[in-house]
């Protein structure tokens, strides 16, 4: 299975991307993550300073793409919530000291996840990925996939890795599983809509 996980960056949009703003979040069941780059991205990573990135999923790992062909759909479960693609779940395993993260790959585990994974409003009031108050951030691994990995409160970005911001943008395509296990049920988030 594979998820589609874009994030855009605080610091500004590409420019060929329409401006967001507060006033155009929506609420959709379904929605993406992307990823719009600042180019503050160090060179171990430079090509995230360009183009439109997707989290997508490879070999259990949370990945990013420019292809959105190979992003996935994503749903939010339960009240408790949990973010995942039917019974496949986000799953954080924060590590490391306390002001370096360990730079672990976040992972998709069957019919389990992380809680509390949620779409939180941020400070521009733009729906964003949330977990403990913690940051994201994308590095490059041994098979030269950029993955995504979690910065818990009081840890510093990684040198080699990107400082990155998930925003939830809204889908309209696709259909959720009703989940009879720990993830619960569908709910809708706030989302922003986006044009191709």
């Amino acid at each position: 299975m594979q998820f589609t996980l874009a994030s855009l960056s605080l610091l500004g949009l590409a420019s060929a991307a329409p401006t967001l703003t507060a006033r155009s979040v929506s609420t959709f069941p379904t929605f993406n993550l992307m990823y719009t780059p600042n180019g503050n991205a160090p060179a171990p990573v430079a090509e995230l300073n360009s183009g439109t990135w997707y989290l997508a999923a490879s070999n259990s790992r949370a990945v990013l793409t420019s292809d959105l062909h190979s992003a996935g759909l994503l749903y939010k479960y339960g009240t408790n919530p949990h973010i995942a693609q039917a019974a496949v779940g986000i799953t954080i395993t924060p590590g490391g000291t306390a002001t370096v993260p360990d730079g672990k790959a976040i992972e998709f585990i069957n019919n389990n996840g992380t809680a509390p994974m949620d779409i939180q409003l941020n400070a521009s009031g733009l729906p964003t990925l949330w977990h403990n108050g913690g940051r994201f951030q994308a590095c490059k691994g041994g098979s030269g996939e950029i993955f995504l990995s979690y910065v818990q409160p009081g840890q510093r970005f990684l040198a080699s890795c990107a400082a990155i911001e998930l925003r939830a943008v809204c889908t309209e395509h696709g259909v959720g599983e009703q989940l009879k296990g720990q993830l619960g049920k569908i709910i809708d988030v706030a989302c922003v809509p986006v044009s191709d």
